[in-house]
Protein backbone atom coordinates (compact mmCIF):
# COMPACT_ATOMS: atom_id res chain seq x y z
CA UNK A 1 0.00 0.00 0.00
CA UNK A 2 2.50 2.48 0.56
CA UNK A 3 4.11 1.57 -2.55
CA UNK A 4 1.08 3.34 -3.90
CA UNK A 5 0.37 5.69 -2.12
CA UNK A 6 2.05 8.68 -4.79
CA UNK A 7 -0.33 7.00 -7.58
CA UNK A 8 -2.84 7.44 -5.06
CA UNK A 9 -2.24 10.46 -4.04
CA UNK A 10 -2.25 12.02 -7.40
CA UNK A 11 -5.25 10.14 -8.95
CA UNK A 12 -7.25 11.88 -6.18
CA UNK A 13 -5.99 15.49 -7.03
CA UNK A 14 -5.68 15.39 -11.05
CA UNK A 15 -9.17 16.04 -11.80
CA UNK A 16 -9.66 19.14 -9.41
CA UNK A 17 -9.62 22.73 -11.70
CA UNK A 18 -7.14 24.75 -9.79
CA UNK A 19 -4.56 21.43 -9.34
CA UNK A 20 -1.68 22.60 -11.18
CA UNK A 21 -0.89 19.87 -13.51
CA UNK A 22 2.79 20.14 -11.97
CA UNK A 23 2.09 20.05 -8.20
CA UNK A 24 0.62 16.66 -9.06
CA UNK A 25 3.79 15.33 -10.85
CA UNK A 26 5.40 16.23 -7.71
CA UNK A 27 3.29 14.31 -5.45
CA UNK A 28 3.71 11.06 -8.03
CA UNK A 29 7.24 11.35 -8.01
CA UNK A 30 7.93 12.60 -4.81
CA UNK A 31 9.10 9.00 -3.44
CA UNK A 32 11.18 8.78 -6.36
CA UNK A 33 15.20 8.82 -6.49
CA UNK A 34 17.59 9.83 -8.67
CA UNK A 35 19.12 6.73 -8.89
CA UNK A 36 16.20 4.81 -10.20
CA UNK A 37 16.02 3.32 -6.36
CA UNK A 38 12.57 5.34 -5.66
CA UNK A 39 9.09 4.13 -6.10
CA UNK A 40 6.69 3.85 -7.10
CA UNK A 41 8.09 3.74 -10.90
CA UNK A 42 11.96 3.84 -10.11
CA UNK A 43 12.60 6.67 -12.32
CA UNK A 44 15.92 8.14 -12.97
CA UNK A 45 17.27 11.99 -12.56
CA UNK A 46 16.39 13.15 -16.04
CA UNK A 47 13.30 11.33 -16.28
CA UNK A 48 11.75 13.47 -13.38
CA UNK A 49 10.33 16.83 -12.92
CA UNK A 50 13.25 18.98 -11.59
CA UNK A 51 10.80 20.24 -9.22
CA UNK A 52 10.31 17.15 -7.98
CA UNK A 53 13.79 16.32 -7.47
CA UNK A 54 13.61 18.92 -5.01
CA UNK A 55 11.10 17.58 -3.12
CA UNK A 56 12.12 14.40 -3.03
CA UNK A 57 15.70 15.39 -0.90
CA UNK A 58 13.51 17.68 1.73
CA UNK A 59 10.96 14.83 1.55
CA UNK A 60 13.37 11.92 3.11
CA UNK A 61 15.00 14.69 5.47
CA UNK A 62 11.38 15.25 6.96
CA UNK A 63 10.80 11.18 7.30
CA UNK A 64 14.22 10.88 9.18
CA UNK A 65 12.93 14.24 11.54
CA UNK A 66 9.47 13.60 11.78
CA UNK A 67 9.12 9.71 11.50
CA UNK A 68 12.55 8.18 12.49
CA UNK A 69 13.17 10.67 15.41
CA UNK A 70 16.97 11.37 13.83
CA UNK A 71 18.24 14.78 14.89
CA UNK A 72 18.03 17.13 12.27
CA UNK A 73 22.32 17.13 12.28
CA UNK A 74 22.05 13.00 12.17
CA UNK A 75 19.70 13.35 9.40
CA UNK A 76 21.60 15.39 6.96
CA UNK A 77 24.34 13.40 8.21
CA UNK A 78 22.61 10.07 7.11
CA UNK A 79 21.68 11.36 3.60
CA UNK A 80 25.21 12.24 2.88
CA UNK A 81 26.01 8.74 3.96
CA UNK A 82 23.63 6.14 4.21
CA UNK A 83 21.46 7.80 1.30
CA UNK A 84 24.68 9.15 -0.77
CA UNK A 85 23.66 9.09 -4.63
CA UNK A 86 20.22 9.24 -3.87
CA UNK A 87 19.63 12.74 -4.27
CA UNK A 88 21.51 15.58 -5.78
CA UNK A 89 24.42 16.58 -3.82
CA UNK A 90 24.01 20.50 -4.37
CA UNK A 91 20.10 19.59 -2.70
CA UNK A 92 21.65 17.45 0.28
CA UNK A 93 24.46 20.98 0.52
CA UNK A 94 21.27 23.26 0.88
CA UNK A 95 19.58 21.05 3.58
CA UNK A 96 23.37 21.15 5.47
CA UNK A 97 23.55 24.72 5.22
CA UNK A 98 19.94 25.31 6.55
CA UNK A 99 20.29 23.00 9.49
CA UNK A 100 23.82 24.52 10.52
CA UNK A 101 22.58 27.90 10.70
CA UNK A 102 19.38 26.75 12.86
CA UNK A 103 22.39 25.63 15.70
Amino acid sequence: MYKNHPIEGAKKLKDLKHMDLHVTQIIMEHEERVDGSGMPEGKVERDLNPLSVFVQSANMFDRLVTFERVAKKEAVKRLFTELIGRFPLPHLNALKTIVSRES
